[in-house]
């Protein structure tokens, strides 16, 4: 179709007419502009509107397309030709559509067995751990330790450091004796954690590790003759993992979970444990305490310490702090060391002055 021929044709139509180009595009719904832009074959009319056009203008749709008047043989060669032309056409649209598609699949295919084979190397080159033992290697003991943060990781929406202390490397080995280094094995999603947690767990039921739990919120100490564990839960939110020598907690004098080192000296208050509500959320216990003489306070005590309500408890602490002599401000600012049952009553308790470690 010539679009030039098309647009010349359209405007011969609409002069026999003695339309003007606004009375022909009020009656096609388009504006003058339009009409002129087919008329000057700047633009091709829409499809939709060649029936209109051979209407108003008592054409057909043949006559249109080519851009004149025909004799009615010469029509009906021509639209035999037109219906020829646009059978060849669609034809090769088709085609041309087909092959367009057979392409698209193609590349489609090629993506999809990429990924697979991306995804199944993936899965062999780092494959979930199940650990059998752990694999550490230590530092140079004649060199002075040094604490290094080696990775991080994300619980409840806070970010946690991990710790080295005296060693190089710690691997994960599984049941095969295929070891994995950690900090790769943490960046790559073949363990979390809790998964750490639990097999040190029950390594400690199996009597293969030691365990301690601190009264400062729950802090727990996993420790045998090749390494030592400190998983840090505190009052104040400190959620930081340490792996270590064996004597790292000697060593570190009390310098972990964000706690500067200290000194032996500790104080001890007496306290009768008036209430205990559990936190299905939380590893504390929200506990009331009543000092000889004196007032009731609620504060927070991990669920480890045993407590029971109705008795009397003498509790050690050590603090690094200078604050107001307070139940509440004792268990804030301080950390809780030991948790111990007594029969003592009266001024036989023990309410010892705060010792601050300097």
């Amino acid at each position: 179709m010539d679009q030039n021929k098309i647009g010349n044709f359209i405007a011969i139509c609409r002069k026999e007419k003695n339309m003007t180009q606004q009375e022909l595009a009020d009656k096609l719904h388009v504006t003058d502009r339009a009409i002129s832009n087919w008329e000057n074959g700047r633009r091709m009319p829409d499809l939709s509107f060649f029936k209109p056009l051979c209407e108003i203008f008592n054409l057909s749709v043949s006559e249109l397309m080519n851009g004149k008047r025909m004799e009615k043989s010469t029509l009906i060669s021509s639209l035999n030709e037109t219906v020829i032309r646009t059978l060849h056409m669609n034809k090769r649209d088709k085609r041309k559509a087909n092959r367009i598609i057979q392409i698209l699949l193609l590349c489609l295919i090629i993506l999809l067995f990429f990924l697979i084979f991306f995804f199944i190397h993936y899965k062999n080159s780092y494959p979930k751990i199940s650990i059998y033992h752990l694999s550490v290697s230590l530092s140079n003991p004649d060199k002075e330790y040094q604490l290094k943060k080696q990775a991080s990781y994300t619980k409840n929406k806070r970010e946690h450091s991990i710790y080295y202390y005296g060693i190089d490397s710690l691997e994960l080995c599984d049941l095969k004796e295929e070891c994995y280094p950690f900090k790769k094995a943490l960046e790559h999603k073949q363990i979390n954690m809790k998964k750490i947690k639990n097999y040190l767990e029950s390594q400690y039921v199996l009597e293969n590790l030691d365990r301690f739990i601190l009264y400062d919120g729950g802090t727990t100490i996993y420790e045998n003759k090749g390494y030592s564990i400190i998983y840090c839960n505190t009052l104040e939110g400190n959620q930081d993992i340490y792996f270590g020598v064996s004597d790292m907690v000697n060593r570190l004098n009390g310098a972990y979970c964000g706690k500067s080192s200290y000194t032996e000296k500790t104080f001890t208050r007496t306290y009768f444990v008036v209430s205990a509500i559990e936190d299905e959320e939380e590893d504390f216990i929200n506990v009331t305490l009543r000092e000889f003489q004196g007032a009731n306070a609620l504060v927070k005590i991990n669920k480890d310490s045993n407590i029971v309500v109705g008795k009397t408890y003498e509790f050690t602490f050590s603090t690094f702090s200078l604050f107001e002599d307070t139940i509440e401000n004792i268990f804030a600012y301080s950390t809780l060391l030991k948790v111990k049952e007594t029969d003592k009553v009266g001024l036989g308790q023990m309410q010892e002055k705060i010792h601050v470690n300097e």
